[in-house]
Formats: structure tokens, sequence, C-alpha cells
């Protein structure tokens, strides 16, 4: 429900704070182990971190099935790009999903 202040979501049950680091739920989800067993150690305490802001875009299982084995090899492979592939899915800020859409202005 947009509204001219913001947007109103309507959930059918109370909202329970989180408990868990990004790095904890994704580490937890089986649909990303690929992502999370590539990520060089530097970005996993940045993901197991308490005090960082931060967007994940976490490419799931089914994502990296997709892949070209070409596709594969340069994003998990051990040549220099690889880990700045999947680093750049670490954003250093909370983005917003209207942002992305394009819905919502920053």
């Amino acid at each position: 429900h947009h509204t001219t202040t913001g947007v109103v979501h309507v959930i059918d049950k109370i909202m329970k704070p989180a408990t868990a680091t990004i790095g904890a739920m994704l580490s937890q989800d089986l649909q990303f182990r690929t992502f999370m067993s590539a990520l060089g150690s530097g970005d996993i305490k940045r993901l197991n971190s308490e005090t960082e802001t931060l967007t994940v875009f976490a490419p799931s299982e089914k994502a990296f099935e997709k892949l070209t084995s070409a596709a594969r090899e340069k994003v998990l492979g051990s040549g220099s790009c690889s880990n700045h592939i999947l680093s750049n899915h670490i954003l250093d800020h909370i983005l917003c999903s209207g942002v992305i859409t394009g819905t919502s202005k920053i």
C-alpha cells in the first residue's frame, strides 16, 4: 500500500527482531552453499560482523547451475577475477528493494 509518505506492508504475524548475522543466515541456508564457500575470508568476516550494514546479492545454487562452464570457471575458479566478481555482490550499505526495481527514489 503506497502512500504519499511511504509504504505500508500488511503482515499476518508479529515480526521478531533479527537474531543472526547475514553470514550466519546464508551459511545455514543450503541454497547459498556455493556462494558462501567461494567467498574469501575477508568477505566472510564482513558477513559475520554484527556492526556492518550490508546489502548482499547472494546467488542461489540454481543461479550457479545456470552458468556455462566457462562462466562458472571465471566466478568460482582460481583466476584473479573470481574473488572480485563475488565480492561485488556485497554492498557496504543497505539498499531497499524499491530502489533496485525503480519504484523508489534515493
